[in-house]
């Protein structure tokens, strides 16, 4: 019975932290200490400018000053409340890719305070932070305590930018299973 409620606590709780993406169509199913979770699309605000032949996409929600001159990309953060000293591993990866050609993400601006007054400085992309490495798609980022919960933080990354091709990947109908296992400490 206790495994029962802990195990419906946990879809209550997976529910409740992704349903904040209103505008991203999901679905969670759980089986046993395991959990498909299914996430369409999503519709990222952004703006666009040409320069020469190529297009700066704007995804101005997903500004992050500390990440200076890196690359502005969506992502989806899903957080999960497992039982103390549990681990959760990604399996069964399945999504579809999309590309946009010529698209370049803009960058992440440079922060200068002086006199508390805090000013936005737009880097140049000669000036970019070169990540040659994808993001995979689905990541664990960490785990963390919140109040009594012990919590998994797990990164969505379904935007990813292909520097060598000048393209944008976008990533719809990403479907995954997060698996629980007991992490016991000798």
């Amino acid at each position: 019975m206790l495994k029962r409620t802990i195990t419906v606590s946990f879809l209550y709780i997976i529910l409740f932290f992704i349903s904040g993406y209103s505008q991203t169509p999901h679905t969670v199913r759980a089986e046993g200490s395991s959990f498909m979770v299914n996430i369409a699309s999503t519709n990222p605000k952004f703006t666009l400018e040409r320069i020469n032949n190529f297009t700066i996409k704007d995804f101005y929600e997903f500004t992050d000053p500390s990440k200076e001159a890196s690359y502005k990309l969506p992502f989806i953060n899903i957080y999960l409340a497992i039982p103390q000293n549990s681990i959760v591993t990604i399996s069964d990866l399945e999504f579809e890719s999309e590309f946009e050609e010529k698209t370049i993400p803009k960058l992440n601006p440079q922060v200068i305070v002086k006199d508390s007054v805090i000013s936005y400085i737009e880097k140049d992309y000669l000036e970019a932070a070169g990540n040659e490495n994808q993001d995979p798609a689905v990541q664990i980022e960490n785990y963390f305590w919140f109040r009594e919960f012990y919590i998994v933080h797990i990164k969505v990354n379904n935007y990813r930018f292909l520097a060598d091709q000048s393209k944008i990947e976008l990533l719809s109908n990403i479907s995954f299973t997060i698996k629980r296992f007991k992490f016991l400490f000798i």
